[in-house]
């Protein structure tokens, strides 16, 4: 969750994008998981150009444009493994998530008052080739497109339209797109998504990019990551902007730093939101020390306007290394939906070797769909469909 908030409270009613996209749909046009959390599978070699390129242009303009970062030159996202030039790393972007959000940046359900301001969000990475694989490298840039009311509207009734079309269609986990899995992304489904993109996403109403990127540093720990915010301002011009909860514009993740099982956040975060502390506490602390991780897990107690990015990167997997000790079923504040939390998450493995931080994107060829993502998918869930 990398995103930086921004919450806008009025007296008056939920906006009425809420409102409209939370009228009772027919059983048939009832969203699913995966049409509002979309995942692309990773191309086949020399099929990189059927995914979305931030060059792609529409009604909006290019998707990502080259001004978003500072004199124009985008950060290395994987430093252990850089691309040589400026031009490699543009051309080597790839949208491989989308998201669809009727309340971003608070709480779900959104408190009466709560003005919400729909976006579409992507996440793009950057490929490479192994032999005849493609992987996608460490780090990931997620850009945040918002929508008018009206905007967003017509992108639910186009969701709801291609769902009804497809009514069939089993419920399933939260993992690649079953369509976009089976036809490509060139296939009926995947031609109608980009569609949507084109027509809702672009330069124009893009407000805010976020990048985590992978370090190289000498006597580096098993994973070392920073995270940073770039936002557009009313006169449309780009800066960094502070990471929610801290005084600073970069913040530091590094993992099992000299042999100690552990992850360790620069600036330390707020005692209520550090859920590093279960480390570090006593023993006979250890249950209020995890709770701060519980909470992370929950889009009904913490948004991305209250918990740092780094915490929110990191806490699926101490929940995950703490299992057996503390399992977050036994905490009231565990988040808790009629709909299905099951995702394809990273494995036991990968999570507690505290290396793959992605909550939406792949680290190699393996794919995570963090609880959070999950949580938030289904959250968002009954908000469209009903609780």
């Amino acid at each position: 969750m990398l995103h930086r908030l921004r919450f806008v409270g009025f007296a008056s009613v939920l906006a009425s994008a809420c409102a409209a996209a939370s009228q009772a749909p027919s059983q048939g046009n009832a969203l699913r998981n995966v049409d509002v959390t979309v995942v692309y599978p990773l191309p086949a070699a020399g099929q990189e150009d059927d995914l979305v390129k931030p060059t792609a242009a529409g009604t909006n303009g290019v998707l990502l444009p080259r001004d978003v970062f500072e004199q124009g030159r985008m950060p290395e996202l994987d430093e252990r493994a850089p691309l040589g030039d400026e031009e490699e790393r543009w051309s080597s972007l790839r949208v491989l998530a989308v998201r669809f959000d009727p309340c971003p940046r608070v709480v779900l359900p959104p408190a009466a008052g709560t003005i919400c301001e729909p976006e579409i969000r992507l996440v793009f990475q950057s490929l490479r080739r192994e032999g005849t694989v493609v992987h996608a490298r460490d780090g990931a840039i997620h850009g945040f497109y918002r929508l008018s009311q009206a905007q967003w509207a017509e992108v639910v009734g186009e969701l709801r339209a291609i769902r009804a079309e497809n009514a069939t269609a089993p419920e399933v986990r939260l993992d690649v797109h079953p369509s976009l899995k089976g036809q490509g992304p060139r296939g009926a489904y995947g031609v109608r998504l980009a569609s949507i993109l084109s027509r809702y996403a672009g330069e124009k109403n893009l407000v805010r990019v976020t990048h985590f990127r992978r370090l190289r540093r000498a006597a580096a720990p098993i994973g070392d990551w920073t995270f940073a915010i770039r936002e557009r301002n009313a006169g449309g011009a780009w800066s960094d902007a502070t990471i929610a909860t801290t005084s600073v514009k970069e913040e530091s993740l590094v993992t099992i730093v000299g042999g100690r099982w552990d992850a360790d956040i620069t600036p330390v975060p707020p005692a209520a939101n550090d859920v590093t502390k279960v480390f570090k506490g006593q023993t006979a602390d250890a249950r209020e020390n995890f709770r701060p991780v519980v909470r992370a897990l929950n889009p009904r107690i913490h948004s991305s306007e209250t918990i740092d990015c780094a915490s929110c990167h990191i806490a699926p997997d101490v929940a995950v290394f703490l299992e057996r000790e503390q399992p977050v079923t036994s905490f009231d504040e565990r988040f808790q939906s009629r709909y299905s939390l099951d995702a394809a998450h990273k494995s036991n493995e990968e999570a507690i070797g505290f290396e793959h931080m992605h909550m939406l994107s792949y680290s190699g060829t393996s794919l995570s769909v963090s609880h959070r993502v999950a949580n938030e998918t289904a959250a968002v869930l009954e908000l469209l469909n009903g609780s």
